[in-house]
């Protein structure tokens, strides 16, 4: 049988990052963030949870359905108790991309992309307002470009004294 070790590390600090979360992570949680995110001159790289977990989730899901004669409900059964928590968590609070937060402050806002061949990754650098600029990094360019959103915006929440870690941007809208 045929290992990759690759896999096998990321699916690794997959499982480190969850476990020092105390599995207290939803889609707001910054939790994919490789440096240090407050030192603006290092660049930072977003951790990508790895695919093959995803491609495991769905086909697991497939095969529930399939092996139930196509009921959803049997799904539902077996995959709620696991996803509980976190639909509630997504439904009280509602995640919105980075991307998407940052755009929705009124400033101007600008992204430029390209691919550093020195790491093989894409570079993405955001410019709030002409002045500042915040780069990501990652294996595609939606990774990069949010790692560079979420950058930005942890700035912007720390001249409007609120908590930098906070999923909320409202505000942000008010400056």
């Amino acid at each position: 049988m045929f290992t990759s070790s690759a896999l096998y590390l990321a699916i690794g600090s997959f499982v480190k990052f969850v476990t020092e979360l105390n599995g207290d992570v939803n889609l707001n949680t910054e939790l994919y963030l490789l440096n240090d995110f407050d030192d603006q001159e290092k660049d930072v790289e977003e951790y990508e949870v790895p695919k093959v977990l995803g491609d495991l989730f769905e086909s697991v899901a497939g095969a529930i359905y399939l092996d139930s004669g196509c009921s959803l409900e049997a799904v539902w059964y077996v995959y709620y108790p696991m996803m509980k928590d976190q639909i509630g968590k997504c439904c009280e609070s509602i995640p919105k991309s980075p991307v998407r937060q940052l755009l929705e402050t009124g400033k101007t806002i600008t992204f430029s992309s390209c691919f550093d061949r020195d790491i093989n990754k894409m570079r993405v650098k955001v410019v709030i307002d002409g002045e500042h600029e915040f780069t990501g990094i990652g294996n595609s360019r939606w990774l990069a470009k949010n790692t560079a959103a979420k950058r930005a915006l942890r700035y912007l929440r720390t001249l409007s004294n609120q908590d930098p870690t906070s999923g909320d941007c409202s505000a942000l809208l008010t400056q």
